[in-house]
């Protein structure tokens, strides 16, 4: 490293570099780097590219002296920290240059000055009030900000134990006049506003000489903040909990008509209600709803309520409420809520508690507010599924079933009359001269006769009697428990009204009317439903080839046709 040559003793740089265990590096005079060994890392590499070494570098070589100095650089958007040596050659062509990475010192010592000042602020800002007692067990010192809003030099001379209630557990002043050191006591103090305050006492005993205890010393920590907040994280942590339960029932329910009673179900578990009452628009009253609330009825429920009465007039008190409403009336606790969909009321959410039971809290509250925005959001979604259900069913302009949901509601009749023994009847109503009425006036008008032939078999079924418009100008009904007699006499009255239909005909020879097929059932035949549809169908054809505006009864099955079934 460093060698003889002649009389004098020059350094070898190169050798240096080779030998040198740290990371090193050969520079050019003027700062430009050489080379570097292989304990130089790529980050090292860069570090002594830059031009802060460059720099010591260009200086070391032009004043042919060694530098010794720390050097921050940024590489890679890390703040680096490097002890850098440099010695240049006795021409000063080179310079050898030496590098000690002091990143990781300087951070720790950066971290432990910063942590020192935490601890000093930390330390201020947690000891509520320091103290210090007599022999007498009075205050003879408090900090001077004093404590619980009272000032110190009101503090001081008084007894500790004015500052508690008289429900303190046993020995809670004796910790002011404490025999040996305590640490962390959680006591419950009085502030001079009547408000409680939560503290956390240190306190150590102190002695004279001869071993008399003299009084005590120590320091109050006001935790009461702390405590409201662990209290609150907690409480938010239930509510989250129950919240996600009763939103994942309902939620997982696939069925959508099942939907709506497994969130009343939740909810009113969750909540620890006696009873809970979903309420949503009637189906159809969306378009005739003039107040909050009209037309709006239970949907579902479940356990005990106040009853139909009471939920109405909270429907009404509801109508007027911004957010939620608690109420006692007629011995229950009642909550409520407006269920809304994009800022629109679709029902209410209703919880109920007897009297006697714990009231309402703020918990219950937002909570029930949480539960309302999800159960809104399903009564839409039902909304809608009913809404497509209902179109996939409908005919578009009679309102009536279509020819699909017709014979899939017929067919599940027809097994179980069939299964009660009881009779029912099949009815094909078809439009006479209709074509006429088209060509003569157009398709409105042939579309407005329609409508008032939907009318006149409106009025002459029962609620319990199925209409269908099959397709054209062809309809059906199904008359529920139906013999034959009351059949025909049905088919009777709804021709009587055919003169409803004559403003619409397409000429006064030839006016619009229409004719019936009817086919009833027969116990001592054992038909199909495809059998029971076909004579009804053939008796309208009959009927109309014998005589428009007439009706035709079908036949029976014959006994062969019979015979020929049950061998099948």
């Amino acid at each position: 490293m460093i060698e003889q040559q002649g009389s004098s003793f020059v350094v070898n740089l190169t050798t240096m570099l080779e030998k040198c265990k740290s990371p090193t590096a050969l520079l050019s005079g003027n700062g430009s780097l050489i080379s570097v060994n292989q304990n130089t890392t790529d980050l090292e590499k860069r570090a002594f590219q830059g031009k802060e070494i460059a720099s010591l570098a260009k200086l070391s070589a032009e004043n042919k002296i060694a530098i010794q100095s720390s050097i921050s650089i940024v590489i890679a958007d890390n703040l680096l920290f490097y002890d850098v040596t440099l010695l240049p050659d006795d021409k000063g062509r080179t310079v050898f240059a030496i590098i000690k990475d002091e990143t990781l010192e300087k951070n720790l010592r950066n971290v432990l000055l910063e942590s020192r000042e935490r601890y000093k602020d930390f330390v201020e800002a947690s000891s509520d009030f320091a103290w210090e007692t007599n022999e007498e067990k009075k205050f003879v010192f408090v900090s001077p900000r004093g404590a619980l809003g009272y000032s110190a030099h009101f503090l001081v001379d008084m007894k500790p134990r004015d500052l508690f209630d008289n429900k303190q557990p046993k020995g809670t002043y004796s910790i002011f006049s404490t025999k040996e050191p305590i640490e962390d006591v959680k006591i419950v103090a009085q502030c001079v506003d009547g408000s409680k305050a939560y503290l956390l006492v240190s306190a150590m005993p102190l002695f004279d000489k001869a071993n008399n205890l003299l009084g005590a010393r120590g320091v109050c920590r006001d935790i009461t903040e702390i405590r409201k907040r662990d209290i609150e994280i907690t409480r938010a942590h239930e509510r989250e909990r129950l919240l996600s339960f009763i939103i994942r029932s309902f939620r997982d329910e696939i069925e959508t008509d099942k939907m709506l009673h497994t969130a009343v179900s939740a909810t009113s578990k969750g909540l620890n209600a006696t009873g809970c009452q979903i309420f949503r628009m009637k189906r159809f009253e969306h378009d005739k709803a003039e107040t909050p609330f009209s037309g709006f009825e239970v949907t579902t429920e479940y356990g005990e309520t106040g009853g139909k009465e009471i939920a109405m007039m909270l429907l009404l008190e509801l109508a007027t409420c911004p957010e939620i409403l608690q109420i006692s009336l007629r011995g229950w606790d009642i909550m409520a809520s407006k269920t809304n969909y994009n800022k629109k009321t679709n029902g209410a959410l209703c919880l109920w508690r007897k009297a006697e039971q714990l009231p309402w809290d703020d918990d219950d509250s937002s909570l029930v507010s949480d539960i309302s925005a999800q159960i809104g959001i399903a009564i839409e979604q039902i909304t809608q599924h009913e809404y497509i259900y209902s179109l996939s069913r409908t005919d578009v302009l009679t309102g009536l079933f279509n020819r699909r949901a017709f014979f899939e509601e017929a067919e599940r009749r027809f097994n179980r009359l069939n299964f009660e023994k009881k009779p029912f009847a099949l009815m094909y109503v078809d439009l006479d001269n209709f074509k006429l009425v088209n060509d003569t006036h157009g398709h409105q008008k042939g579309d407005e006769a329609l409508i008032a032939l939907r009318e006149i078999l409106l009025q002459h079924t029962r609620p319990t009697d199925l209409i269908a418009r099959l397709g054209g100008d062809e309809f059906a009904i199904w008359l529920e428990n139906a013999d034959k007699e009351i059949a025909e006499k049905r088919t009777v009255e709804l021709l009587k009204e055919t003169y409803k239909l004559l403003k619409f005909s397409g000429s006064k020879e030839d006016t619009l009317g229409f004719s019936i097929g009817l086919a009833t059932n027969d116990e001592e035949y054992n038909e199909t439903l495809k059998n029971l549809i076909s004579r009804a169908d053939n008796a309208m054809y009959q009927s109309k080839r014998k005589s428009k505006g007439s009706y035709m009864i079908a036949k029976q099955a014959d006994k062969t046709e019979k015979n020929i079934q049950e061998k099948k």
